[in-house]
């Protein structure tokens, strides 16, 4: 599955990926998330201002590793979420890949989650 050209579909080309993810995966982290990581670690959406002659990032479409790891430690410490935290929704509420595959995003302040997705195929063809 080409993941890089569905993001890319979906963002009308407007993203900047990052250099591959090389070091070791986390026994946690679903094959899928890896796999893009393994071509960009981190996917960046991007807006061209009318007064600027590049493109501006103006958030994460799929976080790297790094924050993934980071991001999914406090949800799971403080919220006791089982899953992987790969984004946001860009008011704060994380987007989680649940360990059986589905998408939810989980607002901490109502302590509730809502299924995005049944697949994360499926999050980024919505």
């Amino acid at each position: 599955m080409d993941y890089i050209d569905i993001i890319s579909k979906k963002y009308h080309g407007n993203i900047l990926l990052k250099a591959p993810y090389e070091d070791e995966k986390d026994k946690n982290i679903a094959e899928e998330l890896y796999s893009i990581l393994c071509i960009s670690n981190g996917i960046l959406e991007t807006m061209c201002l009318s007064n600027r002659d590049e493109n501006i990032v103006i958030g994460w479409i799929l976080y790297s590793y790094e924050m993934m790891m980071e991001w999914t430690a406090f949800y799971t410490a403080n919220y006791g979420i089982k899953g992987t935290v790969f984004s946001d929704d860009g008011a704060g509420s994380p987007f989680i890949m649940n360990l059986d595959g589905t998408i939810t995003c989980f607002n901490a302040i109502d302590n509730e989650s809502t299924k995005m997705a049944e697949t994360l195929l499926d999050f980024f063809q919505l």
